[in-house]
């Protein structure tokens, strides 16, 4: 690490150790003539007037209403259907079904409950807190991200969009009683630096939409706001999760520092946005590979990182500090590969981890829809022009941007199939899509987000969604379901013996991997025609015999025909398993022989493959995780040799080609 890094990290655990001090004791200590010297300003009136002439990342202003009734039909229902739907104390948190945290009044909201096992989070000192207490029955991220009060944002879109202060009047009132109950550095909702971090931004946009409203222009209450977003960023400063490798923690806590600094004026916040800068400077060329994929191999974590690289260059950019050219060649990397891995329905695959995390949830778009990131990324730092293909997440792009891009054109250029440093490859047709996985081991060969999926695959044919990545279900919440779902079995990839392409640390590390697998691409080509790719890696190299696993994909665009093959170079008495993760809703039918059926979106699939002597078959019940906390029940489909064998060969084709549009 280097010396000022060291210093970060000395800092932060010191301050762990001799903080004390009663719950609230910092809120107090600063006063309104403190927190002005911290502005650099001499009153509120003329603090607030400074905030809203600031540069942010989103839109400040009004005209959003017009713009989105125009590009944007049902905006305005939505929001004030989600809106109705929140003050009524319905909440959705990491699942798609609700849960009621009041029900006649604010104040019965519980910040440390996890709503669905029902246990309570003591309230302590936050660094006394064992988050990762893997025997206790809770899920950590249930009160993290009821915290991060993103399930809010609707009702202030629904005061920007009508004007009624009920809705200002609802959200101040949510901001109180949070400030009241969690206390600067008491709670679990301080126990881990990037919670205060990913408020911030909420906050931030808070203020800016909600501040001139009646209910908000009360001094007192400014005041007491402004100083919960101070004590946000001091927080943040002092415990920054700075280490020898960082990930997207570091940098949620970096782009929170640059983007809550534009709120004061004062020399000490000043210098925090410089290391905040500083430290995004730098680690956008280490968690970034030169093609654009981030290093903790996960899909979703790629598309947090890739906001909180952009907010905050926005802002820095806005205070007329220069964007290095290389950090706006790696945001533009990143988002042709955030186009590149999205499939045919607009949606991206669950690769890796994913907790649903982003920056500001405007739009009310599935989590799994990353298309609106690109325009995002290229409006600001692409001076050609935008593809009118943003409309398809027009009602998120305009909350960014608070009216459409003036420079529009219908051509959309042609999508990259190849990220070498990232090690992912595509295959596609206007009907079919695949997605290759050759990526190494995530954060630098550590484990983190990624799973042990190497040399697995999605595959879109005919336009129908047939194999997928599993996902991940929870993390803390079942540390076994949580090994099990970033496990080689629940991916399609194969798999000798029981034994893991790289091993488990322990089952309670649960960000941790041992590098066992060396992973490379051997070969890939695409042609309109027909697409191939193959790769290899040495994850069962460390067994004896020593196997080394080669596959290769096949895709005919012309007639829509998949097929891979897998081969292993070395005999042995293990088991070997070829499993392939099906997607959710589709119809199976074995006859018991050889002839093997699926059906997805009325389109009869055919699989077949080789050495039926050598292969069992069988159909097994799985699961995918489409979201975090989300789980539906799906089919594997596992061919497994118990005989020495050199390779396995499978095709899928569709029956009828008549059938397909």
């Amino acid at each position: 690490m280097p010396l000022r890094d060291i210093l970060l990290r000395l800092e932060g655990e010191f301050c762990k150790r001799i903080e004390r001090g009663l719950p609230g004791s910092r809120e107090s200590s600063l006063t309104p003539v403190d927190l002005l010297a911290e502005a650099n300003v001499p009153n509120m009136t003329i603090w607030h007037s400074d905030i809203m002439g600031k540069v942010l990342p989103w839109a400040h202003s009004a005209p959003v209403q017009e713009f989105l009734d125009q590009e944007a039909c049902g905006e305005r229902q939505r929001v004030m259907t989600a809106a109705n739907f929140v003050m009524s104390g319905m909440v959705r948190v990491l699942s798609p079904d609700p849960v009621q945290v009041f029900s006649s009044a604010i104040e019965e909201i519980d910040w440390f409950l996890d709503y669905r096992s029902g246990l309570v989070w003591p309230f302590d000192r936050a660094h006394d807190i064992d988050v990762v207490d893997l025997d206790r029955n809770s899920d950590v991220k249930f009160p993290w991200e009821l915290s991060r009060l993103q399930w809010l944002l609707p009702v202030g879109q629904a005061w920007v969009l009508s004007g009624d202060d009920k809705f200002a009047a609802f959200v101040r009132d949510v901001f109180e009683h949070w400030m009241d109950k969690n206390p600067s550095g008491w709670g679990v909702n301080w126990s881990c630096a990037m919670e205060p971090a990913m408020r911030i931004f909420v906050w931030c946009w808070f203020y800016i939409q909600l501040a001139d409203s009646p209910s908000w222009s009360d001094v007192g209450y400014r005041f007491r706001f402004l100083r919960g977003l101070y004590l946000h960023l001091a927080f943040v400063r002092r415990f920054i999760e700075i280490t020898d490798v960082n990930g997207n923690h570091l940098t949620a806590e970096a782009a929170a520092l640059v983007v809550g600094s534009q709120f004061f004026s004062g020399r000490k916040v000043r210098r925090w946005r410089a290391v905040g800068w500083r430290l995004l400077r730098r680690e956008i060329l280490s968690q970034v590979y030169p093609d654009g994929v981030n290093f903790e191999g996960s899909t979703y974590y790629h598309r947090l990182v890739a906001e909180l690289f952009h907010v905050a260059a926005v802002v820095m950019d806005g205070v007329g500090e220069k964007v290095p050219n290389d950090y706006r060649d790696r945001l533009l990397r990143m988002a042709d590969y955030t186009d590149s891995y999205t499939r045919l329905d607009g949606m991206a695959p669950v690769i890796g981890d994913n907790d649903d995390a982003c920056v500001l949830p405007l739009g009310g778009l599935p989590r799994c829809d990353h298309r609106y990131l690109p325009m995002l990324i290229r409006r600001a730092w692409d001076s050609g022009p935008i593809s009118n293909s943003w409309k398809e997440t027009a009602r998120e792009c305009l909350w960014w941007w608070g009216k459409p891009p003036e420079n529009v054109v219908n051509h959309i250029p042609p999508l990259k199939t190849s990220f070498p440093h990232g090690g992912m490859y595509m295959l596609r047709s206007e009907q079919d899509f695949v997605l290759f996985n050759c990526a190494s081991l995530g954060l630098e060969g550590r484990g983190g987000h990624s799973h042990n999926d190497a040399l697995s695959f999605e595959l879109v044919l005919a336009n129908q969604s047939l194999i997928v990545d599993p996902g991940c279900f929870t993390y803390t919440g079942n540390y076994r379901l949580r090994n099990e779902y970033r496990g080689t079995a629940f991916h399609s990839t194969p798999q000798v013996g029981t034994e893991e392409i790289n091993r488990l640390v322990s089952e309670r590390l649960l960000w941790s991997l041992r590098s066992d697998a060396n992973v490379s691409c051997l070969h890939h080509e695409d042609s309109p025609e027909q697409g191939t790719i193959s790769g290899m890696h040495s994850g069962y190299q460390r067994l004896s015999p020593k196997v080394t696993i080669t596959r290769k994909v096949t895709l005919d665009k012309v007639n829509h025909v998949f097929s891979w093959e897998d081969r292993f170079d070395q005999p042995t008495q293990e088991t070997i398993s070829v499993p392939v993760q099906l997607a959710p809703d589709i119809a199976v039918v074995f006859d018991g022989d050889s002839r093997l059926t699926l059906e997805a979106g009325g389109i009869i699939f055919h699989v077949s493959w080789e050495g039926e002597e050598y292969w069992k078959f069988s159909i097994e019940p799985s699961a995918v995780a489409p979201e975090y906390g989300v789980e539906t029940k799906t089919l594997k489909l596992v061919w497994r040799s118990t005989c020495p064998v050199e390779s396995f060969r499978a095709v899928i084709k569709p029956l009828f080609a008549s059938n397909i549009k």
